[in-house]
């Protein structure tokens, strides 16, 4: 029981982090996770989490090693080839050679094989900072696309270094030609393992489907036993199991992408269930640091070879800087020109400064470092490693520190780019609104309310994502104000001319004039608009209770139509860009009003024709392609959003066709 309960204090640590970063993304989640994991400990849970270095490699490194494999992209490791593969392969030797001796050289007591060891862990770089770094901030010429590579493949020669060591520690013997030879031998085998099972599981998949057997969960639970599997076997048959996973993950992305709806269905599904999987892994990972940090410590700070916390960090700081600068002088030799700058807008020197901040370590390296055996073949503790983890935890703090909060000084934040796609869309939905109600309101009403009601769903939920500027604030709360004042004004001209009955027309100006009070910002009106509730209660209830919901209705879409031509008036005399959003906005209100007509009248209980509704269907869809379409060639949006609209487009063409 109290293993059951520690798991579940781990998932929704997990899952507070994630909602914690949430509302403080600048704040790294490793951080947030390694602080739930250190107040984990203080908790009255009466268990202690203990998970042998094997297995934790088995468990953590190779799902994690995996998924890098499914990530890459196939057209920036060609055109950066060389690059990525000077600083995934040649970069993490010389560093793992160089600062490996200086460590040595600084603490005696850590081997030269373990310091192999633990700089060979500290290679990978994280996939995930890249990326937080690269949404955020204008990252120079090709270089976030190197980074994104660098963190796929120096994984791989990181961790076979690692693997070497580990090996060399334990047989207390070391041979250069040996291990060289063994470098190349175990590597080739991992790649041919790799390779073999991925057509071996390939295999078993076609012939699942030829038996007619479509259920996704069979292809879901094989996509995630191959990692381990893959491990396991390569492991068995003394080749690299690292290299192994690795390549069965890179021949998972370049399958080719195939348009049958339930291959695609497995893909988003399976591409679903790994994100989530990474990333409850990943917190682990970060959870059980924060869980060791106070015995680590307390190890470290006590017993004959006691070290200071001072000590401690100076350490870190210098392997830090050691990396920092064999890093920055490998950028400033190597990296073409193309790479490190923009349009010349940036130096080679800054440019090398933040290829150099952008090296932070992350889950694999942690995961690796708590793989060292606790004790070598001749049953002796290993020696120094909860030093060598507490060091390697120092360097992946520091170096998040730089990518996360230092970096972000050298750069340019982005642009609301995200924002004015999202904007787009919105119009886009829009006029797809208008454009159906036109089309298929007259003659198909049920069916084409059905198809509006999803529509005016996604719109309102676009909408709620996109946040208003409060620069224009002011502009909204005066806009707010005439449109109420609009709306009493042709109520009033309707009760003139009886258009509305007079219990209900009376009952509508006291809720737009109570509106108007609580639009205002005086607190005078507040004060009235009370009063005139109190005053006008009989009023309130009688209308309450004889009001006839359909002239309601009427009343609120009239209204809004008026507005809409106030608004265009406006327009006519100045553009406004608020103004339009605001007319958009009253639009998509007006269809979304006879919907809920619709329904207060009991008319959507009519039998719908399920093919007319498939058909309007398609025109939405073909409408928002056409407008993709425009929207690219005006050059409002790149190739880039363009496509992710128009998949985001196809599934949703799927979804309606299954």
């Amino acid at each position: 029981m109290e293993l059951f309960i520690y798991i579940l204090v781990m998932m929704i640590a997990i899952l507070l982090s994630n909602i914690i970063n949430r509302f403080l993304p600048s704040v790294p989640v490793p951080f947030v996770q390694i602080m739930l994991g250190a107040f984990i400990v203080m908790l009255p849970l009466n268990y202690h989490l203990e998970i042998h270095p094997e297995l934790f490699f088995t468990l953590f490194v190779a799902p994690l090693v995996y998924l890098s494999g499914t990530t890459i992209n196939k057209s920036t490791v060609w055109s950066l080839k060389k690059s990525i593969l000077n600083t995934s392969v040649l970069l993490v030797l010389a560093s793992v050679l160089l600062v490996g001796y200086l460590l040595h050289m600084m603490i005696p007591s850590i081997s030269i094989a373990a310091a192999v060891i633990l700089i060979s862990a500290l290679g990978p770089t994280d996939d995930i900072a890249v990326d937080s770094v690269g949404k955020r901030y204008l990252i120079p010429g090709k270089m976030l696309e190197l980074l994104k590579g660098e963190s796929v493949f120096n994984d791989v020669s990181s961790l076979i270094l690692f693997q070497i060591g580990i090996t060399t520690i334990l047989t207390g013997t070391f041979s250069l030609v040996d291990s060289a030879t063994s470098f190349l031998l175990v590597g080739v085998g991992g790649a041919v393992v790799g390779t073999s099972l991925s057509f071996l599981k390939r295999g078993i998949i076609k012939w699942i489907r030829h038996q007619g057997i479509k259920d996704e969960t069979i292809y879901v639970l094989l996509g995630l036993i191959t990692p381990f599997l893959v491990y396991y076997i390569a492991e068995l048959l003394h080749v690299s199991g690292i290299l192994a996973i690795f390549v069965a993950g890179m021949i998972y992305s370049f399958e080719s992408k195939q348009d049958n709806p339930d291959i695609v269905n497995e893909k988003i599904t399976s591409d679903n269930v790994w994100k989530v999987l990474s990333f409850v892994l990943e917190g682990i990972v970060f959870l059980i640091l924060g869980t060791q940090i106070p015995e680590i410590t307390t190890s470290l700070l006590s017993g004959n070879n006691a070290m200071s916390i001072q000590v401690i960090l100076v350490y870190v700081v210098l392997i830090m800087l050691l990396l920092f600068i064999i890093r920055f002088l490998w950028a400033m030799v190597t990296l073409p020109k193309d790479v490190c700058e923009k349009e010349e807008k940036i130096s080679r020197l800054k440019s090398c400064f933040i290829f150099s901040l952008a090296g932070a370590r992350g889950s694999v390296t942690l995961a690796s470092v708590y793989s060292i055996p606790l004790v070598l073949s001749d049953g002796s503790v290993f020696p120094q490693r909860d030093l060598m983890i507490i060091l390697a935890m120092g360097v992946i703090l520091c170096s998040m520190i730089l990518t996360y909060f230092v970096l972000p000084l050298l750069v340019e934040k982005k642009g609301t780019a995200e924002d004015d796609n999202k904007e787009i869309y919105l119009s886009m939905l829009n006029n797809v609104i208008k454009t159906l109600e036109n089309e298929f309101l007259s003659t198909y009403k049920s069916e084409g309310e059905v198809v509006l009601r999803d529509y005016m769903k996604r719109y309102r939920e676009l909408e709620s994502s996109i946040t208003t500027t409060k620069k224009n604030d002011d502009e909204i709360h005066k806009l707010m104000y005439q449109t109420f004042k609009w709306e009493i004004e042709n109520v009033q001209k309707m009760l003139d001319n009886d258009e509305v009955s007079k219990d209900m027309g009376e009952y509508y100006i006291y809720i737009l004039n109570d509106r108007l009070n609580r639009t205002n910002s005086h607190k005078i009106y507040h004060i009235i608009g009370f009063l005139e509730q109190i005053r006008n209660l009989r009023l309130i209830l009688k209308s309450r209770k004889f009001a006839d919901q359909e002239e309601m209705f009427r009343i609120m879409i009239q209204n809004d139509e008026y507005v809409i031509e106030q608004l265009d008036k406006m327009l006519e005399k100045e553009d406004s860009e608020l103004v339009r959003y605001l007319k958009s906005k009253i639009e998509v209100s007006i269809a979304e009003k006879r919907g809920r007509n619709q329904y207060a009248q009991g008319r959507d209980k009519v039998q719908l024709d399920n093919d007319v509704v498939l058909q309007i269907r398609k025109r939405g869809l073909q409408l928002e392609r056409d407008r993709i379409q425009k929207e690219y060639e005006q050059g409002t949006i790149d190739w880039k959003s363009a496509n992710t609209m128009r998949n985001n487009i196809a599934l949703l063409e799927m979804q309606i066709e299954l």
